[in-house]
């Protein structure tokens, strides 16, 4: 059986990531892609530190505390 992945087919974020590349996903599944996390848990952690910006900019023992990333 030959499949062929479209933009439409894309639902999870490592498919989109696949399909569209990484400038077209949001800050978001980006995240969650390198936490291996979902999204509730990085949208909160985004909101958190009030975006990406927020959180490479925290120490690494600081995130390390977090619940999904140091543990």
């Amino acid at each position: 059986m030959n499949t062929v992945r479209t933009v439409r087919d894309a639902e999870e974020p490592q498919d989109r990531l696949h399909c569209l590349g990484p400038q077209n996903l949001s800050d978001t599944e980006l995240l969650s892609l390198a936490l291996g996390s979902d999204a509730i848990d990085s949208r909160s952690l985004l909101d958190e530190y009030g975006g990406l910006r927020g959180i490479v900019s925290r120490e690494t023992a600081e995130l390390s505390r977090q619940p999904g990333i140091g543990s």
